[in-house]
């Protein structure tokens, strides 16, 4: 042992004495008998450092914290080590443990400032880099780039982006994961809460939403966004009067959120409150869900003598649906014409002939004074009661010539002659909730001698069940729907334009709604207040479709 420390102390002089590789040499040789000797392999690891092998420097002082891990020279050496080759991360860990070790120790608490400050601009830098790409809407770029930020440093902000990038690219799980990490790093961040809770939302998953926005709210309490969110997790669970309360307190901390205002418009028409639903569904145009047409023609206020430019907003069921108020307004304007899809043309040209009615690219703004969408009609006109809606069905009219094809062509068919839709647009973000697969609808309707017709038409239009009589090639608009509905006995569907094409016709209509219904149908009511023979038959909870395939035979036995 004499010689073991007579030859470290001997190493030590050359050391001193600026005698490096000589140094090094001996403290080798040291080692090659003693492997586990901590004093010459701490040395070794600090003239490494001075010679700048770094890696020679590396491997001595690992070596050192193995066998002696509470050895605070080493970690802070270490440290140093790391530093300097500019590794940040694994610098600040050395700082913490020589900190453990010493409390009071300057230089490592000096050294810990240092890397953290260096590890946070890094992590800034980058974070800029995602936030740039995620502007550009280049998600793999935003999400890499992200991903480079929490390297530097894991902020509970950074897992924030991540998530909400991920769930833009539409990742949910992943997206879920980033915003779990963030509330579990900092459970007091409300915005992160509520982007949880969006993520949810986009996966229909609305009662777990609801306990994500809940903290968001009692977190911020004075944020408008997280009222809103709230408002729409209690909507789609079902719990609507608490989500016009929660939509009115977001509006009462910002007056001009836009689409807190549109969906306190939502949940309003669905509670039936069509006169606050229909002013605040104006709103629709400030938060971009509503297409102002043919500027800069200005919005009809109701001044009379104008030429008027009605237009088609959304869909072909919301067209079909909301053309009832056509009439009262003709006498209001001195020219009335309606820009419509050319699927709907036809159609609607025989059922309201005192109108014009044509495609948008037929129409010149030039003649005409004034423009207003079609789903402002009952806003601009007063209908707020439900007689307003009911009264004027039927108000669509089938080509009366093309009906009586249908009908000898239908007569061919013994029994009942029940046409069903199961589908909507792919295109509808809840399509997947209002949609049922085919084969279930058709097997419920199968016996009892009834003959099942598809409604389903179009480009997009799904494969048609077995034992399902399938149209879709003899279907080019609305107007050959229109006269195959009009000579069927009933209509079962979804909530697709068929609906609103068979209950303007005054067709009998079973109507089968998911659990979170659009506002259109109300939120309990087994009779609909736009349509007379329609009969709305709603999901008892989410996804529950057998219950409504159960009511359906029933009325369908009992009609």
């Amino acid at each position: 042992m004499m010689n073991a420390q007579e030859d470290l102390a001997k190493a030590i002089s050359m050391h001193l004495a600026g005698q490096l590789e000589a140094a090094a040499e001996a403290y080798l040789r040291l080692l090659a008998g003693q492997p586990d000797n901590v004093d010459a392999l701490f040395l070794l690891g600090t003239l490494r450092v001075q010679q700048g092998a770094m890696n020679e420097a590396l491997a001595a002082l690992s070596r050192l914290l193995q066998l002696k891990p509470d050895h605070m020279d080493g970690w802070g050496q270490l440290a140093e080590l790391h530093r300097a080759t500019g590794q940040f991360a694994a610098a600040l860990h050395c700082y913490r443990q020589v900190l453990q070790l010493s409390p009071d120790n300057a230089a490592a608490r000096a050294g810990e400032a240092e890397c953290l400050a260096a590890l946070v601009a890094a992590a800034q830098q980058a974070m800029q880099a995602a936030l740039a790409a995620y502007q550009r809407r280049d998600f793999p770029a935003a999400i890499q780039w992200a991903k480079e930020s929490l390297n530097h440093y894991p902020s509970a902000a950074a897992w924030n982006n991540l998530g909400v990038m991920y769930k833009e690219q539409g990742d949910w799980p992943a997206a879920e994961g980033a915003l779990q990490a963030a509330v579990n790093l900092a459970p007091d961040y409300a915005e992160a809460w509520s982007n949880l809770g969006n993520v949810y939302w986009v996966q229909h998953r609305y009662r777990d939403a609801l306990d994500p926005y809940d903290r968001a709210v009692q977190l911020q309490p004075d944020n408008a966004v997280s009222w809103n969110n709230l408002g729409n997790g209690l909507q789609a669970a079902g719990r609507l009067d608490a989500a016009v309360e929660a939509f009115e307190r977001a509006l009462q901390l910002d007056p001009d959120f836009a689409m807190a205002h549109w969906n306190h418009a939502i949940a309003a028409l669905l509670k039936g409150d069509y006169r606050t639903g229909w002013n605040e569904y104006e709103w629709g145009f400030a938060c971009g869900l509503r297409p102002l047409k043919f500027q800069p023609l200005p919005v009809w206020q109701g001044e009379p003598g104008v030429r008027l430019i009605v237009y088609a907003e959304q869909g072909f069921g919301d067209t079909l649906q909301f053309v009832r108020f056509l009439p009262a307004l003709q006498d209001k304007v001195a020219q009335l014409v309606l820009a419509v899809p050319v699927e709907l043309q036809r159609l609607l040209q025989r059922s309201f002939p005192a109108v014009r009615v044509a495609p948008e690219a037929q129409l010149n703004k030039r003649d005409y004074d004034a423009v207003l969408p079609l789903m402002s009609l009952p806003h601009r006109l007063g209908r707020v009661e439900p007689a307003d809606f009911s009264a004027a069905t039927p108000y669509l009219k089938a080509d009366p010539a093309n009906a009586a094809r249908w009908q000898a062509r239908l007569s061919q068919f013994a029994g009942e002659r029940l046409g069903i839709a199961w589908q909507g647009s792919r295109k509808h973000k809840g399509d997947a909730l209002r949609s049922i697969p085919a084969e279930r609808l058709a097997g419920a309707l199968a016996g009892s001698g009834i003959a099942l017709h598809s409604l389903q038409a179009g480009h997009d239009a799904p494969d048609v069940p077995q034992g399902v009589t399938d149209w879709r090639t003899e279907i080019q608009d609305f107007d050959d729907l229109a006269a195959i509905v009009h000579e069927l006995d009933c209509v079962v569907t979804v909530d697709t334009a068929v609906a609103h094409l068979a209950g303007a016709l005054g067709k009998r209509v079973y109507l089968l709604l998911p659990f979170a219904p659009d506002w259109r149908w109300g939120r309990s009511a087994e009779e609909c207040v736009w349509y007379g023979q329609m009969h709305l038959l709603r999901q008892a909870s989410p996804g529950d479709w057998d219950s409504v395939l159960r009511h359906l035979a029933a009325a369908l036995t009992k009609k």
